[in-house]
């Protein structure tokens, strides 16, 4: 009786979350007054495919942990100036999730790809649905080169980082700004 009980009861139990596949980071190129900054420099930070960060600051690490609760992650982007950004992320299941990127919460239901924009005090953020179909998410395989280079002509991502394009980014002020301060 047992035996039946456990197996009932082992039945009923959610299979773990998983990002899928790897996690990483990719930098590229050095700023420069020629270059584009998120288009010719910065980072990229992809949790497989359930999370991935396209910042113009200089990197973008991070540590994840995986319990029984889902995946939980903290990390950093480095701007090329300033105070660094934090960023963090909580996968409770195949389909809920939530992203914080300088205290703003985003839910994953709503797109995998933050685009981040950390060139001024402001942090400026766009959440796009992309499903990366072309890249491997796998140890060796360039993954954060290869997502640049398959979407480094997207007109979502060359809008948001093109200084002189107007977008509908989340615009996050600096935390001063928030406090009252």
């Amino acid at each position: 009786i047992l035996a039946v009980m456990a197996f009932q009861a082992s039945r009923n139990v959610p299979p773990p979350v998983t990002l899928g596949s790897v996690e990483g980071s990719y930098s590229f190129g050095a700023p420069s007054a020629d270059g584009t900054p998120g288009l010719d420099s910065g980072s990229i930070y992809f949790g497989g495919k359930r999370v991935v960060l396209w910042v113009n600051g200089k990197k973008a690490k991070a540590e994840s942990r995986t319990t029984a609760a889902g995946i939980s992650c903290k990390g950093t982007i480095t701007r090329t100036e300033g105070e660094p950004v934090d960023f963090s992320y909580s996968i409770t299941s195949e389909t809920s999730g939530a992203v914080v990127i300088a205290g703003k919460s985003f839910n994953l239901l709503d797109g995998n790809l933050f685009l981040v924009d950390c060139t001024t005090d402001e942090t400026r953020v766009k959440q796009l649905k992309r499903d990366f179909p072309d890249i491997q998410f796998a140890v060796g395989a360039d993954t954060g080169k290869n997502i640049r280079r398959s979407q480094r002509d997207d007109n979502d991502i060359r809008s948001f980082f093109d200084p002189h394009s107007q977008n509908n980014a989340v615009v996050i002020e600096p935390k001063d700004s928030q406090d009252g301060n």
